[in-house]
């Protein structure tokens, strides 16, 4: 029994750990979306200002046109944007809030991005499918927690058979008993040890060393 709840406490620390490192990992790709976002939009502005320059002279400025529409589409790619062309060039917004404003660009960072999706400005596009992602699904089945400290001291009732003898009573019970425990540590603590003399009381799952408590990435047996 006791291996088989240990090989249940392993299997909580390793799904545990797998989720935490996914979150990380999510977090880790918004940063670097962010960063390939500020690179675009500083590129774009700076196109804004080198097109409206050389047509300003009644040159044509198509190749670089062109490279601001590529700069676009893959910007698009990576959050929800709206494109409005006007005089100054390419303004872009995301929900509202400028990313481009011709010349001028807007610094974007992985806490931005974020906020944006919590607000519903961001409802789209790579980083808005990483956000969803950590934020959702990942942190529902980080939900292990609740159920590693339940399964450990959540309260049950258990019906105790005749003939056992309960801490702190002499006599073996009469006929079966219903009795309230916090959870597989409490039942645990209705038993005795092989110790001579024999005691009670000790917990069945606890958790490693350093941790404030029992989750899924603390809990182990004795």
């Amino acid at each position: 029994m006791r291996e088989n709840a240990l090989a249940l406490a392993d299997s909580f620390n390793q799904t545990s750990k797998q989720l935490s490192d996914l979150s990380g990992d999510l977090t880790d790709n918004i940063s670097v979306k962010s960063t390939q976002m500020n690179t675009m939009v500083n590129t774009i502005a700076s196109l804004n200002t080198e097109i409206r320059r050389i047509e300003g002279l009644g040159d044509t400025a198509n190749d670089l046109r062109d490279q601001r529409d590529l700069l676009t589409d893959q910007l698009s790619e990576i959050v929800n944007i709206q494109v409005v062309e006007n005089e100054q060039g390419y303004s872009i917004t995301i929900g509202g809030t400028a990313l481009v404003a011709g010349p001028a660009a807007t610094p974007v960072t992985a806490d931005i991005l974020t906020a944006a999706a919590e607000s519903g400005a961001l409802t789209g596009g790579e980083v808005y499918g990483m956000i969803v992602s950590r934020d959702r699904y990942v942190k529902e089945y980080q939900q292990l927690d609740s159920l590693a400290n339940t399964l450990a001291n959540g309260e049950l009732e258990v019906i105790v058979p005749a003939g056992s003898v309960l801490p702190g009573e002499t006599e073996p019970l009469s006929e079966p008993r219903a009795v309230k425990v916090n959870g597989i540590n409490g039942l645990h603590k209705l038993g005795y040890t092989l110790e001579s003399p024999a005691t009670t009381g000790r917990d069945f799952f606890t958790f490693w060393a350093g941790a404030a408590g029992i989750t899924a990435a603390s809990i182990t047996t004795l």
